[in-house]
């Protein structure tokens, strides 16, 4: 079936091709998504808080890639991969992986044993709109959201008033490494449907010079994808809509041994996994709000070293928001869950394990002047019948000063934000604890943004100041002998500040030019600890560098584009304290060119990866590649 794959997408982009109706406009644009959660715009109840919203003209650059490239490259949130394509571990103002929720199409996919995403795992191809709102959110996603979430958006694509778009993609690069996509999206009468199927593997033996200064190519360290995103909708009438959603994926990835173990005779790990994700949505509009129903249904299957691990949830939200008057709006609903695994642990110790989650929210929303809106939003969580901790937050933003060409507005929220432990930190077999407590905390930020049009140009510019105090936080450590467990073991804080910068300007009708830079500094710190953590109290975080940057640089003429990406990171430690990462700045470009011919659109480029050839890690030992090429055409119909 691997081998099928991606042959089947080919063969089904050629059937597809010969359908009348052929769409006269590209998958990609130059806008902003607006990306809602559960039909209401993300930013209607979050207000005073700080979100990044993604530019599809950057994002279809790397379509072949994964969600942990485009935000490594625009914006300063850090990623820990663990080899190159390994396990992609997000860090947001400081916080572990499992701090912050990643959701798609409204419901929470982060796994429900780790508590957290592979962000090597979540394709660009696959996702229309990218959200990502930084700080505390447990009162409007609930549970994890301590650093920040990610909110991920495929379902747009079906509100498009286009009879009929086709796309085939295919990408060959370095190494071996092989992407082909194909997309369908049709319109007909109250029907919409898209599908999205792709394929990608690659080798990954790129050479490395080992810490002896020889030359070595990786070994064990290959990977494969294959996935299919399906999506339809049925317009009742004017004000009721239904739609489905499925999104099924495998991946399999050989786990990339350290340095000093490549040319080792040890016995290959890898890594087999797959997921399925459906959902079933219910939106019903009235004259000043909407009623908003969803079930949805998430089965994870992983199996490392022939243990394998699988998780189900069954997830139900419903929810009304309504527009009081011009100037107070109202959100309120009911979310429950239901969790069940049958296998958490070593095969030989493993044991079944239900909960059932509950949590009631809502939202209120106030113009108190044109020029300022205040919202109040709180979640109370019930897990097993034991109160989780309330989770209230409470945002401002105000314009302070507004003319034609120039805009200077303030923000800030203050939060309390929760995490329930995983199902490994509460059930795994001797190691679990039953007992651990919830990590809840405290947040607040403030920042401005100013706006100003003037001789052509579209600039913004944002910082903001953030506060962030964790207790209760689990940590894995082996208080008893020498078996790790689950612990509330320490406090943390972090503290630091973003900054975002962006500038367009179209200096004729067929010549643009864009840029953007963002920067984050972050103090994260042990505060109270155990006594064998009272030398590290005040020390940054481990794999938690104190500088992030990116920026990007985009050209596009008549038809050519040209692209530049850089990203910088600064030093870490390592999990012993002891050791230094060095800080790394990878170059990137991107030279494209487009082709049209009646109704068929060709997009061509090529990418330079790394391109001063940097050595470095990321992971400590965990080589990475230098300098590396991908190749990439785009037929749309």
């Amino acid at each position: 079936m691997d081998k099928i794959y991606p042959l089947l997408i080919l063969l089904i982009g050629l059937i597809v091709k010969g359908l009348p109706a052929f769409a006269q406009s590209s998958f990609d644009t130059l806008e902003l998504g607006t990306v809602e959660v559960y039909g209401v715009p993300l930013q209607k109840y979050n207000v005073g808080t700080s979100v990044f919203q993604s530019d599809s003209l950057q994002k279809s650059k790397i379509g072949y890639s994964n969600l942990n490239d485009y935000l490594l490259q625009h914006t300063g949130i850090y990623l820990k991969e663990s080899g190159n394509n390994g396990l992609s571990s997000i860090s947001m103002r400081g916080g572990n992986s499992n701090h912050t929720a990643v959701l798609w199409n409204g419901i929470n996919i982060n796994s429900i044993t780790l508590g957290a995403s592979d962000f090597n795992q979540i394709p660009l191809f696959l996702i229309e709109d990218i959200a990502v709102q930084f700080g505390g959110g447990s009162a409007n996603f609930g549970t994890g959201s301590i650093g920040g979430s990610i909110v991920l958006s495929s379902d747009k694509i079906l509100s498009q008033d286009i009879n009929q778009k086709i796309g085939l993609y295919t990408s060959y690069g370095s190494y071996n490494h092989l992407f082909t996509g194909f997309k369908y999206q049709q319109k007909f009468g109250k029907w919409s449907n898209s599908t999205k199927l792709y394929f990608k593997r690659s080798d990954n033996d790129f050479p490395f010079m080992n810490l002896y200064g020889e030359k070595e190519y990786q070994n064990n360290a290959g990977f494969q994808d294959q996935g299919i995103l399906q999506e339809i909708s049925y317009q009742i009438s004017s004000t009721q809509e239904i739609s489905a959603h499925l999104w099924h994926q495998k991946h399999f990835r050989e786990i990339q041994p350290l340095m000093g173990n490549n040319q080792q005779e040890l016995k290959d790990e890898s890594l087999d996994s797959n997921f399925l994700r459906t959902i079933i949505q219910y939106k019903q509009l009235f004259k000043k709000g909407q009623l908003h129903a969803s079930s949805g249904f998430v089965r994870d299957y992983t199996s490392y070293k022939g243990d394998p691990t699988s998780t189900l949830r069954s997830e139900n939200n419903i929810q009304a928001d309504f527009d009081l008057n011009n100037w107070l709006s109202i959100k309120g609903g009911i979310h429950y869950q239901y969790l069940y695994s049958d296998n958490i642990g070593e095969e030989t110790l493993s044991q079944e394990v239900t909960e059932n989650r509950t949590a009631l929210f809502t939202s209120i929303r106030g113009e108190i002047t044109p020029r300022l809106q205040v919202a109040f939003n709180a979640r109370q969580a019930l897990i097993d019948q034991q109160w989780q901790p309330f989770a209230p937050s409470l945002g401002a933003s105000w314009v302070a000063f507004q003319t034609p060409e120039i805009q200077w507005s303030w923000r800030a929220q203050l939060a309390r934000n929760y995490r329930i432990p995983t199902f490994n930190e509460r059930y795994w077999p001797l190691q679990g604890n039953p007992d651990i407590k919830a990590e809840s905390g405290y947040s607040a930020e403030t920042g401005f943004t100013l706006q100003w049009n003037r001789n052509g140009w579209q600039s913004s510019l944002s910082t903001t100041v953030f506060y962030n105090y964790v207790y209760n936080w689990i940590a894995w450590y082996p208080l008893e002998g020498n078996l790790w467990k689950a612990h509330n073991l320490q406090e943390v804080e972090s503290k630091g500040s973003e900054l975002q910068l962006g500038l367009k300007k179209t200096i004729q009708p067929d010549f643009s030019v864009q840029a953007g830079l963002n920067y984050s500094f972050t103090l994260a710190t042990i505060q109270e600890g155990i006594e064998a953590q009272k030398a590290f109290i005040g020390e940054q975080l481990y794999y938690t560098p104190k500088h992030k940057q990116s920026s990007y640089l985009s050209i596009t003429y008549k038809k050519y584009g040209l692209s530049l990406q850089q990203h910088y990171v600064g030093t870490r430690t390592t999990t012993d304290r002891t050791d230094i990462l060095d800080d790394y700045n990878l170059f990137s470009s991107t030279l494209s060119r487009s082709f049209e011919w009646n109704k068929l659109k060709i997009h061509t480029s090529i990418q330079v990866n790394n391109i001063l050839n940097t050595a470095y890690f990321n992971t400590k030992y965990m080589a990475m590649p230098g300098r590396n090429f991908m190749g990439n055409v785009h037929f749309i119909f």
